[in-house]
């Protein structure tokens, strides 16, 4: 391939947007570009008129689903024509149309993949209680039988496949994937110094009390929140003076919110809603004195980094990618939905200010092999490899 990489990335979301594929192929495509890449991206969403050192098109939400399938479509052959390489983040959507164009213009094609939406709308809607894996070998409806057709068929037409945890590339090799062209590449964080700000007038203005519980997340059943505000009872019996703050925005809110009222837990749980505003949240992150992630599925979480990065005394469970950086080194490793195990170790992380601190310290060593820099040279390292490859 001669002359100038061009790399077309293909992505769902794109900032202003909030999403953690928008914002890594914001920063990918910037640092490319000034490595002598030319770069275009292609999302779905409203120009925000930003300057950028690479060309974005948008595709507009406003077009029904149907046309906004096509458009992405006729959109993606447009640009892909004039490249040497399609990068999509997103294995459902805008995937499916990088699939076709690489297949149409015999152009090599990287599909990053972190997750299962055919497995996650299932669980959503409380159609199965199975893990990924044993979901995969069950009888399904025709819509989840269509969507895993699809993500196989995205994943059978890349020639290079990213992922940010062995989990998924194990994953991957169960539904038959060529595991050879799966390369783990972690997600990067940025490990900066503690937040300088007023706690104590922080909590005030939050009406938080003096142990301060939190969690980050999708309000979906399988991030068990509703586990987590349960636990609360038992918890609070011995440290009346807590918070639960539950820091996300979801379809089981609604559900949520009730469990915590017939709870009878009063100001002792805090909705706060989805939170975008980055000192916001390192504010939140740095007035808890536990982090809390009762999750059934993860690969490599960000929230979960982010309150790594943060020092954070950590709570999570040993699903998915979780243990592939937490340990019982670095912090409490727990069941999904065991609430005696989880009020047990968020007890004990409240009873013991030295290992909450021993702990936190040790979550910050830990993320700080997860750099940019080593994320952006492992993505340049694949795109070498790739630039050779050709649908035939």
């Amino acid at each position: 391939m001669a002359g100038q990489p061009r790399v077309l990335f293909c992505t769902g979301v794109f900032p202003p947007a909030i999403g953690g594929p928008g914002k890594i192929v914001e920063q990918l495509a910037g640092a490319l570009a000034g490595q002598g890449y030319a770069c275009s991206v292609l999302a779905f969403g409203k120009d925000d008129r930003i300057a950028r050192p690479c060309r974005v098109s948008r595709i507009p939400f406003w077009l029904p689903r149907p046309f906004r399938l096509c458009a992405a479509l006729e959109a993606t052959l447009w640009h892909a024509w004039n490249c040497d390489l399609i990068y999509s983040l997103d294995t459902y959507s805008s995937g499916f149309a990088a699939a076709i164009a690489s297949r149409i213009l015999h152009k090599p094609m990287i599909q990053r993949f972190s997750g299962d939406s055919a497995w996650e709308s299932a669980f959503n809607a409380r159609k199965t209680n199975d893990d990924i894996a044993t979901f995969q070998n069950k009888h399904h409806s025709v819509r989840t039988r269509l969507l895993m057709w699809r993500r196989n068929f995205i994943l059978k037409t890349a020639r290079c496949i990213v992922t940010d945890s062995e989990f998924l590339k194990n994953f991957l090799q169960t539904i038959g994937i060529d595991v050879n062209k799966v390369t783990v590449i972690r997600n990067p964080i940025e490990v900066q110094s503690p937040a300088n700000f007023d706690k104590e007038a922080f909590k005030r203005e939050r009406s938080l009390k003096q142990n301060v519980i939190l969690t980050m997340a999708r309000l979906v059943p399988w991030k068990g929140v509703g586990a987590l505000i349960e636990s609360m009872h038992d918890v609070l019996a011995s440290h009346p003076d807590t918070t639960l703050v539950i820091a996300g925005s979801g379809p089981s809110e609604a559900e949520l919110k009730k469990l915590a009222n017939g709870q009878k837990l009063g100001d002792s749980v805090l909705f706060l809603g989805k939170v975008t505003d980055a000192q916001e949240k390192q504010k939140l992150y740095g007035v808890a004195d536990v982090f809390v992630l009762n999750t059934f599925y993860e690969s490599m979480s960000n929230v979960l980094l982010e309150a790594m990065a943060a020092g954070r005394a950590i709570v999570t469970t040993r699903a998915g990618g979780n243990p592939e950086f937490l340990n019982d080194e670095n912090g409490m490793l727990v069941y999904y939905n065991d609430k005696a195990q989880i009020t047990s170790a968020i007890i004990k992380l409240l009873d013991d200010a030295a290992l909450r601190q021993r702990l936190g310290e040790r979550t910050r060593q830990t993320v700080q092999q997860f750099t940019f820099e080593n994320f952006v040279q492992e993505n340049v390292e694949l795109l070498n490899r790739a630039q050779g490859l050709r649908i035939s």
